[in-house]
């Protein structure tokens, strides 16, 4: 199955007049074959008449799906129209409807306006975009989006993200490494920002299906950069996935550079079995030849406090702590001027 991406691919200048409609296109649910496309006004709308309405979506023709309108999923009569079309790569359905309804619509709500379905025997991600004022869509094929509400032609912006207004962020760096402890630390810095919300830190384990990993809120501004640091604990052996979705405070986005990290579990310079733990722990120090200086380990608990420390002086070192309270731990290496290694830990009694 295609996951999908849903975009607007282009803007349309918004008319002046009021009860100015957007269109947006969701997949939902996500990471289904639905297309969920949607509505809503920017001014109330009471007993507006509801004549006619055209939109277009495109994707890449590689694709190889076929787009379908779901049976009774428009209550405004949206069905496909045709032509289908193929240009620059793309493939084109246009969809309309040109009948008589009476609407009434909430400012800013959200209203379906028909839900597609696509099909496919293909894997990967894929996009699948809103599209308007291009070569196909503006020549022979009527394909440009608009609504007609009261005899009268709106054409509005999409409100979902769109490819052709940039988001007001720059990047300068986004990196990610692999840490001594086994986690993975991302790190990046804006150059600028402009009503930017949040930073969504994503991640996968093969580079297609991505699963939000936690946010960052912006800190930064139109004058200044801003620096971020976020540490992913429990990476998993192999290849892992990282991208940072960019969200403003409209609620468009727009996606970072993927980065990827190898973690070798069997490489690495520490490491500690069984997590979680009844009590009993191994701290296993491969390699601990490579380090000219003295090495300790401390338990940390949840508060900062430090409850045991030792040298660390073979390769393998045990621990009880079975007198402790179940919960959450810190196990670290430490020198004289670093933590080596961090490893969260938890104390779980059957």
């Amino acid at each position: 199955m295609i996951l999908l991406t849903c975009l607007a691919a282009l803007l349309f200048n918004t008319v002046a007049s009021a009860q100015v409609i957007d269109f947006g296109l969701f997949n939902n649910p996500s990471g289904s074959n639905k297309l969920e496309v949607r509505l809503k006004a920017s001014q109330d709308v009471m007993d507006g008449a509801l004549s006619a309405g055209v939109f277009t979506v495109r994707f890449p023709a590689s694709y190889g799906v076929n787009l379908t309108v779901v049976p009774g999923s428009s209550p405004y009569g949206f069905a496909f129209a045709g032509p289908v079309g193929n240009s620059g790569g793309y493939r084109y359905y246009r969809f309309q409807f040109a009948n008589n309804f009476t609407v009434t619509w909430n400012a800013g709500e959200e209203y379906t306006a028909v839900i597609l379905q696509h099909s496919n025997d293909g894997v990967g991600v894929g996009t699948f975009e809103l599209v308007t004022g291009d070569s196909w869509t503006s020549g022979a094929n009527n394909g440009n989006f608009y609504i007609e509400l009261d005899g009268l032609e709106k054409e509005g912006v999409f409100y979902h993200p769109s490819t052709a207004a940039p988001l007001p962020v720059e990047l300068n760096t986004f990196n990610a490494k692999a840490l001594h402890d086994g986690s993975i630390s991302l790190d990046w810095e804006s150059a600028t920002e402009r009503d930017m919300a949040y930073y969504g830190v994503e991640y996968s384990k093969d580079g297609r299906q991505f699963a939000e990993l936690g946010k960052e809120q912006a800190r930064g501004s139109e004058h200044t950069a801003a620096q971020y640091v976020y540490n992913h604990k429990t990476p998993a052996a192999g290849l892992n996935y990282y991208r940072l979705r960019m969200t403003d405070r409209r609620g468009a986005y727009e996606y970072s550079p993927v980065r990827q990290v190898l973690i070798d579990r069997e490489d690495a310079d520490f490491t500690v079995l069984p997590n979680p733990s009844s009590g009993p722990l191994t701290l296993t120090s491969n390699r601990l030849d490579k380090y000219d200086e003295n090495l300790m380990f401390q338990v940390v608990d949840d508060q900062g406090r430090i409850i045991r420390t030792d040298r660390l002086v073979s390769e393998k070192t045990g621990l009880d702590m079975s007198n402790e309270s179940s919960g959450s731990y810190f196990l670290q290496v430490v020198s004289e001027r670093d933590i080596i290694a961090r490893f969260p830990i938890l104390l779980a009694r059957q």
